[in-house]
């Protein structure tokens, strides 16, 4: 794990990595002090659609719409932002969600490929898109779309992203750290 980090760090001057963490201690700061928390989680969801957008990441990626192969992975989310998901939630839904719950990463991707679709998508669109998980905000496929197979056969995809994006989120789940998946998370509430 040592040797990850260092990595990862290697690619980055002292000096980027001083003001991303201080970015992310004032972030994590103010994500603190939220009176509101609902309210403050939707504005930090524009603000990362802002920054994706401001970064042209969806004009460079191969997700489309329609395109739902990111949605059959495990998605972790807070206890937060599957209270913002709980409107979109059915009847119908509780079947997968019982099988996808309590589920480590391995033991979800070990489930049968139609298992592990989210509960959210609906020919082949996301029922919740505007409340949709910082995860799911933040995950973009910059590869040909052909890998993106859903067949449920894995092939290695390129994962576009930001230094910004990936601090905002990532200042939010250091607050929230009681992440699970997604259904874990609703079955909670």
């Amino acid at each position: 794990m040592r040797e990850l980090k260092d990595t990862i760090y290697a690619q980055f001057t002292p000096a980027q990595i001083k003001a991303a963490n201080q970015f992310m201690d004032a972030m994590r700061i103010q994500i603190y002090k939220w009176k509101r928390p609902l309210v403050e989680l939707q504005k930090l969801y524009k603000q990362i659609d802002a920054e994706v957008n401001e970064a042209g990441i969806p004009w460079s990626a191969s997700c489309k719409k329609g395109c739902s192969f990111c949605c059959y992975i495990n998605v972790d989310v807070s206890i937060m932002e599957a209270s913002l998901l709980t409107p979109y939630v059915r009847k119908q839904d509780r079947e997968l969600m019982d099988k996808q719950k309590n589920l480590s990463f391995i033991q979800f991707n070990e489930l049968p490929y139609t298992d592990r679709k989210c509960i959210f998508l609906e020919d082949n669109k996301c029922r919740a898109y505007n409340d949709r998980p910082l995860a799911c905000r933040t995950h973009f496929v910059g590869s040909l779309a052909q890998k993106c197979d859903t067949s449920g056969k894995d092939q290695e995809t390129q994962i576009l992203t930001n230094g910004i994006i990936s601090l905002l989120r990532d200042s939010f789940h250091s607050v929230y750290k009681n992440d699970a998946n997604i259904a874990t998370q609703l079955l909670k509430l």
